[in-house]
């Protein structure tokens, strides 16, 4: 490029350079930025025209669409793949690292209470983070309940499971490495589910003395019914619901009334994912396969009973409360017919 070709004020804009100025949008900065291009000059003839803050946030809007277009995922299921996994993540993170404060401190800096609290929270935050993306379902009983409801395509169902169990184990990997040193030295470095020092009841639920196996189940039925039940009328734009944005405080709240009313049997788990992800990282991390014969195998409870708790709670609530809403097709259907009558009998 020579001195004569060289780009000027004047060249890049055939107005006046008030004109410009006061033009200062995209389009002019686009305008601007492909003629830079052509000439292959620098961006100092360009800057006389826009202001520091337009060029950059323009090359930022760039930048970010460039990014976008390489890095986004494009199929759907991905994208609601990593919200169920972070979501998982997100809920096991609070509640079991609620408990693992309680338990760790022996009591002194947590109490019943403070685990109900981060049980319910990190339910909230975690519907927060997934549900723009996937629903937020964050548990395969309510993925259960959603495909019998036809809420929910059955073929995604085991990527949600998938992606939940993956978070779970995940979210206990944190809160096991948050507090590895409060582990060692409360345990003396031996890991163990039973005994003054047990500690696999920071991660999965086991069952109370009391407790007989098919009481247990019952519990985890009812309990994760209440569940389901709750959320979908939460859910449901034909009753009352909940505003939107609110839905998760809302869902966070029912965790909070089962923990206060239905805790005292196992710890109201209510979730395959919460429990079994978090009892397989203990198997692996050194608690060994006591973890599952404890409790006379009680590990099949919590991922059956919710389930099937899930479902029954689904039936209901569509056959008590979701089939006797009336239908917009409906409503119209009856108004013609009205007319119809009445202008045969006129």
């Amino acid at each position: 490029m020579t001195k004569s070709e060289k780009l000027t004020d004047e060249s890049l804009w055939p107005g006046s350079r008030e004109d410009c100025c006061s033009n200062r949008s995209i389009v002019c900065a686009e305008w601007l930025e492909l003629r830079l291009l052509r000439w292959r000059s620098d961006s100092v003839a360009l800057q006389r025209f826009l202001n520091a803050d337009t060029f950059n946030n323009h090359l930022k809007l760039q930048h970010d669409r460039n990014m976008r277009q390489h890095c986004a995922l494009k199929h759907g299921i991905f994208k609601e793949f990593l919200a169920e996994f972070l979501g998982t993540f997100v809920l096991v993170l609070f509640g079991c690292g609620s408990v693992a404060q309680t338990v760790l401190s022996r009591n002194t800096l947590g109490e019943p209470l403070t685990v109900h609290i981060g049980f319910s929270v990190g339910l909230m935050m975690a519907v927060y983070v997934a549900g723009g993306v996937s629903g937020g379902h964050v548990n395969p009983a309510v993925s259960l309940a959603m495909v019998i409801l036809g809420k929910l395509k059955i073929w995604k169902f085991p990527f949600y499971v998938i992606a939940q169990f993956l978070g779970a184990f995940a979210g206990a990997a944190a809160v096991f490495g948050l507090y590895y040193d409060a582990f060692m030295d409360f345990t003396s470095g031996i890991l163990s589910v039973t005994g003054i020092n047990a500690t696999g009841h920071i991660f999965a639920s086991y069952p109370a003395r009391h407790l007989s196996v098919l009481g247990g189940f019952i519990d985890q039925v009812v309990g994760t019914g209440m569940l389901v039940l709750c959320i979908l009328a939460i859910i449901d734009g034909g009753n009352i619901g909940a505003p939107k944005g609110v839905e998760p405080l809302a869902i966070g709240l029912i965790i909070m009334a089962i923990g206060v009313s239905m805790g005292l049997n196992c710890g109201y788990p209510l979730n395959p994912a919460r429990d079994l992800g978090p009892r397989l990282f203990t198997a692996v991390a050194g608690w060994g396969m006591e973890v599952f014969s404890t409790g006379g195998y009680w590990w099949w409870i919590p991922v059956a009973g919710p389930m099937v708790g899930g479902v029954v709670a689904a039936v209901l609530y569509f056959l008590l409360i979701e089939l006797h809403h009336p239908h917009d097709e409906d409503e119209k259907a009856h108004e013609s017919y009205y007319f119809v009558n009445t202008i045969e009998y006129f």
